[in-house]
């Protein structure tokens, strides 16, 4: 279905480079994404929120994703950019699980931008961090950061806001997350 898009697209002449007709997602790509990750990048790219929380819901019929929208517009999240890291090459199956992520050692990489002030994003983080039960805090080259506990998602997912910015890494296990995270935190 995507591709039957684009086409139709190009061919209606609707299309415009990315940097051009989505300049701050661009420019947070390019700011925000690690110069030197510990594998490769094999995929990136960006969402805008509302799209894709009305996109999932959809496919999904989760309607609590429909719901999420007004809790991610009160923290100022418009969207983010995201990429996926390996040190091989990989075909991905029609569906990925999380089982194949695994096995092929892709670790991820979300970076999500604010539209508000570092202090009061890093307060508002700060907030939702406390009243979470399932993110615990961890040292990470000391300073703080934030782990998912969800065993069902089995992934390490670590979580760190700095400025306005919110990078979440995961991986199939901690240690790959945080080399990741550190790579991304280092620009």
């Amino acid at each position: 279905m995507a591709f039957a898009l684009l086409r139709q697209s190009i061919e209606a002449g609707k299309w415009q480079e990315l940097r051009v007709r989505y300049p701050d997602m661009w420019a947070q790509l390019n700011r925000a994404l690690p110069s030197a990750p510990p594998a490769p990048p094999r995929a990136a790219g960006f969402f805008l929120f509302k799209d894709w929380l009305d996109w999932a819901a959809e496919k999904t019929g989760n309607s609590d994703l429909k719901q999420a929208s007004p809790v991610v517009s009160s923290a100022g999240l418009k969207g983010g950019v995201l990429a996926a890291y390996s040190k091989t090459a990989v075909v991905p199956p029609q569906k990925p699980e999380v089982a194949f992520l695994k096995q092929a050692s892709v670790s991820g990489l979300v970076v999500l931008q604010s539209s508000y002030p570092g202090f009061i994003f890093s307060f508002l983080m700060n907030n939702v961090a406390s009243r979470s039960a399932q993110l615990k805090e961890i040292e990470l080259d000391g300073d703080k950061a934030l782990r998912l506990d969800a065993p069902d998602l089995e992934m390490t997912a670590l979580l760190k806001s700095r400025g306005n910015l919110l990078y979440l890494a995961a991986a199939g296990d901690e240690g790959a997350a945080k080399d990741l995270l550190r790579s991304a935190l280092s620009k």
